[in-house]
This record gives structure tokens, C-alpha cells and sequence, in this order.
């Protein structure tokens, strides 16, 4: 994950803080213009995981998150660009052709769901991680939300099996 700080995207890198517990971990980022809270979460009673970025400190701020996807059980080393699309808010990241999962679950799919409140400004592949704007066709989704205090993201029971055939 980034965060643009002074006009320029930083990635979070070492946390000052960190925390775990059975469900879940929080990290925290001390920077010049404030304190970030970074929370990702495991339910426990259903296959859902969620992420929530916090501003505490400072004043809002735009996030650049990022999801290396394994495609194919190759571990996400595959230079295979990820399949994305928009359904309302919600991002959709569909199976792969000709890789492990997309011969598996041809029809596969799983979604990442913003909360209320999070606005999302772009979504796209590898290419938003270049400044010349370029795709390396790497396995990314890359979310760009607006300024903002909290950003959060769930996905559900799709998520925790890597795929869903629709």
C-alpha cells in the first residue's frame, strides 16, 4: 500500500507500531504530516477479510493499495496481467484463461467490496504502479481511492477461496 504525501505516493513500508491478535493485525505509520492506522482482518465465523486504513492524525489522505494475485499456483510469478472489472463500486477480479485457476474455474471470479465512504478514483492493473503509465503485464489489481480520513475494503467468502464460479 501507498499513501500520497506531499503530492507523491509512499509506500508504507516499516510500521512504527504493530499489532496482532487471533483475527486480525493493525499497523501503525508515524510520518511527518500525521499517524496512519492500518487494520487487516479475518472473520471468524464466515469467509470474509477486510482492510481499514485510518487517518489519525493529519489530514486526509489519497491511498494507492495494491494485490499481487497468484493466478495459476504459480505464486504470483506469472507475468500474466489480472482480468478486472467493475460491478457498481465493487472491483471484480476474474479467473485467468489458460492458467491453473482459470482452467479450474473458467467462470471465477471474486470481489472487493468498498465500505461506505470510500471513494474509489481509479482501478486497473500493473500499469498504475508505472509512471509512464505502461503495463509489465504483472498479476496486480490496483485501487486508487480520493482523499480521505478511513478507507475500507471487505471481501467476501470469494476471497478466502481465491475464487467463486459464478
Amino acid at each position: 500500500m501507498f499513501v500520497e504525501v506531499d503530492g507523491a505516493w509512499r509506500l508504507l513500508d516499516e510500521p512504527s507500531a504493530f499489532e496482532m491478535t487471533p483475527g486480525g493485525c493493525r499497523w501503525l505509520y508515524r510520518h511527518a504530516g500525521g499517524l496512519l492506522a492500518v487494520a487487516a482482518w479475518a472473520a471468524t465465523d464466515c469467509h470474509e477479510l477486510g482492510l481499514t486504513v485510518d487517518v489519525v492524525e493529519g489530514e486526509p489522505v489519497r491511498l494507492l493499495v495494491t494485490s499481487h494475485l497468484a493466478l495459476g499456483g504459480d505464486d504470483g510469478a506469472e507475468p500474466k496481467p489480472a482480468r478486472i472489472t467493475r460491478d457498481g463500486d465493487a472491483v471484480v477480479v476474474h479467473a485467468v484463461p489458460d492458467t491453473d485457476v482459470g482452467w479450474r474455474f473458467p467462470e471465477g471470479w471474486f470481489r472487493i467490496d468498498p465500505e461506505e465512504g470510500t471513494a474509489i478514483e481509479r482501478v486497473g492493473g500493473d500499469e498504475l504502479l508505472f509512471t509512464d503509465g505502461r503495463s509489465r503485464n504483472q498479476p496486480y489489481v490496483v485501487i486508487v481511492t480520493g482523499p480521505a480520513r478511513r478507507a475500507a475494503f471487505r471481501g467476501g467468502d470469494a476471497i478466502a477461496v481465491a475464487v467463486r464460479v459464478a
